[in-house]
Order: C-alpha cells, then structure tokens, then sequence
C-alpha cells in the first residue's frame, strides 16, 4: 500500500516499506495503481443483498442475487468451447480482483437493477435508508473523497 504526497508515493506502513525494499534503487519499474477498497462500502453492499434477499421470493440468500448481478450487469468471462456452447464465469469483486473505482461503477449499476428490475417500485433512496438503518452509518458518508471515489 503507497500514500500519494506530492508527485511521490510513499509506504502506508512498515510492512510497505519492507515490501518496496525487494526492488532494486535507481531502476525503471512498471507500476499498476488502484484506489483501494472501503470496507465500510463492501459492508453496506452485503447489507443492501440481505436487505432485498430478506424481503424477495426468489432470492433466498446474497451470494444468489450477487451471481444473478454479475451476470446482469456484465461481469462475466465468456468461455465459447468447440461446440458452440458458451459458459460464463462471473468475476470476483474480492478486494484484490476490484479496485475502487470499478467498484463503485459496480455498486451503482447493481443499486440501479435492484431498484427497476428486481424490487420495482421500491426507491433507491428508500432501499438506502433501509440499509442505513441496518448498519449505523449513512450511504453519502462512505462515498465521500476521503472514503471513496
């Protein structure tokens, strides 16, 4: 983990630094930077999968909406084998496969199809304050600059 200062980053912790000891002083390195995840964010969107689930027919647990919203929206691996068969392979949202920012493009796609395709009638900002109320801290406050993108 890197903190931007300036036009320079620098480690997050000691374990950073140790890690940043392996390469070489002085030589070119290719880096490949991501923002980092909230947790608070990756709670409140399991919160708004039990939210939905608790009050849905079909969707009987999260894991189940979040594979219907990973098709949905996309994030899938199409394999198409020699026989025409095609066979999609969701894509993680782990911390690690996700950075933030396509996280966020993620949530607010997902938040999207829940509130017009599986909960019709039902607002975003209602489902919100719902979610809200199961996790004790409010949706614009993880999704402020300091917290998020």
């Amino acid at each position: 983990m890197m903190r931007r200062r300036g036009l320079k980053f620098e480690p997050c912790a000691a374990v950073d630094e140790e890690a940043m000891e392996q390469f070489p002083e002085g030589k070119d390195l290719t880096i490949q930077v991501s923002r980092s995840r909230s947790t608070r964010q990756h709670r409140f969107f399991w919160a708004l999968l039990h939210k939905v689930t608790e009050n849905h027919d079909t969707y009987r647990r999260p894991e189940q909406l979040l594979l219907w919203l990973k098709i949905r929206l996309g994030y899938v691996e199409n394999i198409e084998f020699h026989d025409g068969n095609v066979c999609w392979i969701p894509q993680s949202i782990s911390f690690n496969a996700m950075d933030q920012v396509e996280f966020k493009k993620f949530f607010n796609g997902a938040l999207d199809v829940l509130v017009n395709e599986v909960i019709p009638g039902l607002s975003a900002e209602h489902l919100i304050l719902e979610v809200e109320q199961m996790v004790g801290f409010k949706f614009k406050d993880i999704w402020s600059d300091k917290n998020g993108v």
